[in-house]
């Protein structure tokens, strides 16, 4: 299994939504970066967990969902259409 620990924090939140199945614009407007740097951050983490599609990022994520943030990585964001629910793993 790949080391998490190699992961930025912002890599690590990338991941986590794509976990999500949300695409590269909705994750951009989410976490109030452009795309290009999205696009870049995706890259980063899959060439780092050697994987090599987005479908294969989703499978990894979606297996290892219970894989905890690190303490500086900052929290998931509430919003109106996602809301945050204790002891949930909104898909």
């Amino acid at each position: 299994m790949p080391d998490l620990s190699v992961l930025t924090a912002r890599e690590r939140e990338v991941f986590h939504l794509m976990r999500e199945s949300k695409k590269v614009k909705d994750i951009s407007v989410q976490l109030n970066i452009a795309v290009k740097t999205v696009e870049v951050h995706k890259y980063n983490l899959m060439r780092k967990l050697d994987l090599h599609t987005t479908g294969q990022v989703r499978r990894f994520a979606i297996r290892h969902a219970a894989i905890p943030q690190r303490a500086d990585t900052p929290v998931q964001r509430e919003t109106p259409d996602h809301p945050i629910i204790e002891g949930s793993t909104n898909p």
